[in-house]
C-alpha cells in the first residue's frame, strides 16, 4: 500500500510538474516577440552611443586642433623666439654711438636745451633763437656726429619708458635749429648736412629698439629735414643730388617695422613681470600671465609677417583678447600707418630733390621719375607697392603718395594730425614741411608747407583774405 501511494504521489507531481513546464512554456512563447524588440531596441541604443562617441570625439578633436594659420603663427612666433635670442645675446658694439648721442643730449641740456627756440611759444622756430641754440651748442654737435659715425644699438634698458626718447628729440632739434642757421647765412651744404644726420639719428634712434624708438626715429627725421624742405628751391644740382643720395643711403638702413615689433617682445616680457600674482582659482584663470604673453607674441608674429608689406596688401590680424592682454597691446596697426608715412615723406623728398636736379642741369621737367634718376625703391609708394604719383605740367608738377585711404585724390596734402590707419578725409602724402604747435602736437598742413601739391579747398577758403 505504501508502494502505490508513493507511486500515486510521484504521478501526481510529475503531472503538476509537467503543467508548470507547460505554463512557463507558453509563458515564455508569449513573451519572446517582447524580449527580442527590447533587446534589438537595446541593441540599436548602445550602437547609436558609441556612434555618437566616436563622431563627437572626432568632432572634438577636429575643433580643437590648430588650424593651418594657427600652426603658421605657432611656427613664427618658434622662429621670432630664435631671432629675439640671438638678438639679446649679439653683444654691444664698443664703443656705441648711442652712449654718445646721450652725452651730446647732456652737453645740449647743459647749455640750455632747445628751448630758446621757441621765445614766444608760436609754432614757429624763431631764427635768432636758433641760431643762438646753434652756436652755443657746437660741442654737443660734435659730440652727436661722433656718435653717427660709429655703430648705434639701443640697449636693452632704454627699450621702454626711459629718457633717452626726449634727448634723441632734443638732439633733432639742435639738427633744426642748425639747419636753419646755415640757410639764413647761405650755407645750403650745411643744410644738406644737416638733413641727412637728422635721417642717421633716425636709424640710430632705432636700431636695436621697439615700437616706441621707431616712433621717436620718425620725429627725429621730420625735425631734421625740415630746413632742407624749407630751401629745397635754393639749393644747387649738386647739392640735391648729395642731399638724394645721403637720404636714400640712410632710408635703406633704416630697419623695417617688422623689427622694432620683434623687440617689442621685450617691452611685453618685462611688463609681464611686473603684474600682480594671481591667487585664486578664477584670478589665475582670468590673469594669467603665460597665456597673456602666448597671446601677445601669436598676435606680433603675425603682424611681424604683414607690417613691412604695402598697406593695401596686408591682411587683418585678429588677437585673442583676454584681461591682461587688451591693457598691453600695443598699436601695432598704428605703428606701421607712421612707419609708411614716414617712408612716404622720405620718398617724397628724394624724388623731389631728384627732379629739381634734373630741371636744373636739362632745362625741363623729367618726364618721368625713373628719368629723373629717382631709384626705384625710393619711388615706390609704401601704401600700394606702386609707383609714386607724378605728373608734371606747365613748367611745375605734382609729387605725392596716395596715403592711407589708398585713393587718389588729386595731390591735396592730407591734414599731418591725423594719424590713424584706415579709411579717412580726402588727401595724399607729399613733400610736406612737419608744421608743429607749442605743445608739439602736429597742426593741418597749409597749401604753402606742401610743395608740389595741390592747396586745400579748405584751408583755401578758411584762410583770411
Amino acid at each position: 500500500m505504501q508502494r502505490l501511494a508513493a507511486s500515486a504521489g510521484a504521478l501526481r507531481a510529475e503531472a503538476v510538474g509537467g503543467a508548470t513546464a507547460d505554463a512557463i512554456w507558453s509563458r515564455r512563447e508569449a513573451a519572446a516577440p517582447t524580449f527580442r524588440y527590447l533587446t534589438r531596441r537595446m541593441v540599436a541604443i548602445l550602437v547609436a552611443c558609441a556612434t555618437s562617441l566616436v563622431v563627437g570625439g572626432a568632432e572634438f578633436r577636429r575643433a580643437t586642433a590648430p588650424s593651418a594659420e594657427a600652426l603658421r603663427v605657432a611656427a613664427q612666433v618658434e622662429a621670432d623666439n630664435r631671432e629675439l635670442a640671438a638678438e639679446i645675446a649679439r653683444p654691444m658694439p664698443s664703443p656705441n654711438g648711442i652712449d654718445d648721442l646721450v652725452a651730446a643730449a647732456k652737453l645740449l641740456k647743459a647749455a640750455g636745451g632747445s628751448g630758446r627756440m621757441w621765445p614766444g611759444g608760436g609754432p614757429q622756430p624763431d631764427l635768432r633763437g636758433e641760431q643762438a641754440v646753434a652756436t652755443a651748442n657746437g660741442p654737443a654737435l660734435a659730440r652727436m656726429r661722433l656718435g653717427l659715425s660709429r655703430e648705434c644699438r639701443v640697449r636693452p634698458a632704454m627699450l621702454a619708458y626711459s629718457t633717452h626718447y626726449g634727448d634723441l628729440r632734443e638732439l633733432s632739434r639742435l639738427l633744426l635749429a642748425e639747419g636753419d642757421a646755415a640757410a639764413a647765412r647761405g650755407d645750403f651744404a650745411a643744410v644738406v648736412r644737416s638733413g641727412v644726420d637728422a635721417a642717421r639719428l633716425g636709424n640710430a634712434a632705432v636700431r636695436g629698439g621697439a615700437i616706441h624708438d621707431a616712433d621717436v626715429a620718425d620725429a627725429c627725421v621730420r625735425n631734421g629735414v625740415w630746413p632742407l624742405v624749407r630751401n629745397l628751391e635754393r639749393l644747387d644740382a649738386d647739392q640735391c643730388l648729395a642731399a638724394a643720395s645721403g637720404l636714400t643711403s640712410e632710408a635703406r638702413r633704416r630697419p623695417p617695422i617688422s623689427a622694432a615689433i620683434l623687440r617689442e617682445r621685450q617691452v611685453q616680457r618685462k611688463d609681464l613681470t611686473q603684474l600682480p600674482s594671481p591667487g585664486w582659482a578664477g584670478q589665475r584663470w582670468l590673469l594669467n600671465p603665460k597665456r597673456t604673453e602666448r597671446d601677445l607674441a601669436g598676435y606680433q608674429a603675425a603682424w611681424r609677417r604683414e607690417a613691412d608689406k604695402p598697406q593695401a596688401l596686408r591682411r587683418p590680424v585678429s588677437l585673442r583678447r583676454g584681461v591682461w592682454t587688451s591693457l598691453m597691446l600695443p598699436s601695432l596697426e598704428r605703428a606701421a600707418y607712421t612707419h609708411d608715412a614716414a617712408t612716404a615723406h622720405l620718398c617724397c623728398l628724394v624724388a623731389a630733390l631728384h627732379v629739381r636736379a634734373h630741371r636744373l642741369r636739362r632745362g625741363a621737367l623729367p618726364a618721368s621719375l625713373a628719368e629723373a634718376g629717382v631709384p626705384r625703391d625710393m619711388r615706390t609708394d609704401p601704401y600700394t607697392g606702386e609707383e609714386l604719383k607724378y605728373r608734371p605740367a606747365a613748367g611745375d608738377f605734382l609729387l605725392y603718395s596716395v596715403g592711407r585711404n589708398l585713393r587718389d585724390d588729386g595731390g591735396i596734402p592730407l591734414p599731418e594730425n591725423l594719424a590713424e590707419p584706415g579709411a579717412g578725409p580726402p588727401g595724399d602724402i607729399g613733400v610736406a614741411r612737419y608744421a608743429r604747435s607749442a605743445d608739439g602736437k602736429s597742426i593741418r598742413v597749409n597749401p604753402d608747407r606742401a610743395p608740389y601739391m595741390l592747396p586745400d579747398p579748405a584751408v583755401t577758403r578758411a584762410a583770411p583774405r
